[in-house]
């Protein structure tokens, strides 16, 4: 073998393979499976060096792409936590400071985008991920009522992103829907996570009224999860508008979900987490009518138990088009009776 082409092994497709491997260990169910041979710690901080080379917006997209695999990886383990977190945590710290930088000197956005929005958008994922460092290998539930201004500034987000889109004519909206992170992702955390009464509600409406597919759900699909977690938890706990987070004793933590195009329901499992701590596994089967946008062949496509932890983070999106609203219950959108299973 000559030594260029070694070299184009080493340079190109191994970081290619090991970046596929990443991926899987990341987002697939039972990867990787004991005989693999491939450790669940494998290249555990893979692509954090990403954040010495930002030179533009592409390449602070690709950076923290990398950056939330590393946070969801070593937020899944206690040892992966202990070793991993602080390298972890100085990246984002290392990223937020070259965002910065890229607005300062006027970076050129990408077609379709201006300078603030590349900001804004990036800005965005940038606090999701700090905010899932800090809480996602948590056991205590109410750690996330120590980041209410965050999720406020992350709902803030999403509305001026969204804002920008509805400004925005409708033959010239393909041009600034990707590449992207997606925006149901953060709404579906904020409206899961936050316990804060006002903030969580701001954030289920506007998650609905995106109308969005992205790859493996739609905001519909979104909306029924983030609803039967909001409207459990307020009967749960008595709450009304206005009430603080501390008065949230029971929370609920999904934990996998399978929807079924053929049987028209959403099957949801979940942990009912009393004062903070996991109490009990329960399930509930609720309605649900499928979107062809979300099937192959007719069937439903899987979200795995990693990506429902990650709230619908997985990859790049090039395209997220708009979809016609599929709730079960128009009136109420996103409700999906759920005061039948009460």
């Amino acid at each position: 073998m000559s030594g260029s082409r070694k070299s184009e092994i080493v340079n190109v497709y191994l970081p290619m393979i090991d970046g596929l491997i990443v991926q899987a260990c990341t987002f697939a169910d039972d990867f990787p499976p004991p005989t693999a041979g491939i450790p669940p710690f494998y290249k555990l901080h893979f692509g954090l060096e990403k954040v010495h080379s930002i030179s533009n917006w592409k390449d602070a997209l690709d950076a923290i792409i990398s950056l939330l695999r590393c946070v969801l990886r070593v937020t899944s383990d206690p040892v992966f936590y202990t070793v991993g977190k602080a390298e972890v945590a100085g990246a984002l710290d290392r990223f937020a400071v070259k965002l910065v930088e890229l607005q300062v000197t006027g970076s050129p956005p990408s077609d379709g985008m201006t300078e603030e929005e590349e900001y804004s958008h990036l800005r965005l994922h940038h606090r999701v991920a700090t905010i899932m460092l800090h809480t996602l290998a948590e056991e205590d539930a109410t750690v996330h009522d120590r980041y209410i201004p965050d999720f406020l500034l992350v709902l803030e987000r999403c509305e001026h992103i969204i804002d920008r889109r509805a400004s925005v004519p409708e033959e010239d909206l393909p041009n600034i829907r990707g590449p992207t992170l997606g925006i149901l992702p953060p709404l579906f955390f904020v409206a899961t996570k936050c316990r804060n009464h006002t903030i969580r509600h701001r954030a289920l409406k506007l998650l609905h009224g995106t109308l969005l597919n992205e790859r493996e759900w739609t905001s519909c699909m979104a909306t029924m999860m983030a609803k039967f977690v909001v409207v459990q938890e307020e009967k749960l706990n008595g709450i009304m508008p206005g009430d603080e987070p501390d008065l949230v004793k029971v929370r609920l933590r999904l934990h996998d979900i399978d929807f079924s195009s053929s049987k028209h329901t959403m099957h949801l499992g979940y942990f009912l987490h009393v004062d903070g701590k996991p109490r009990e596994y329960c399930c509930v089967t609720l309605p649900y009518m499928s979107h062809p946008s979300v099937q192959n062949n007719g069937v439903n496509t899987l979200m795995s138990r990693k990506t429902l932890r990650a709230c619908g983070y997985s990859s790049i999106i090039l395209f997220a088009p708009p979809i016609d609203c599929h709730c079960v219950d128009h009136d109420e959108p996103g409700l999906c009776r759920i005061e039948e299973i009460a």
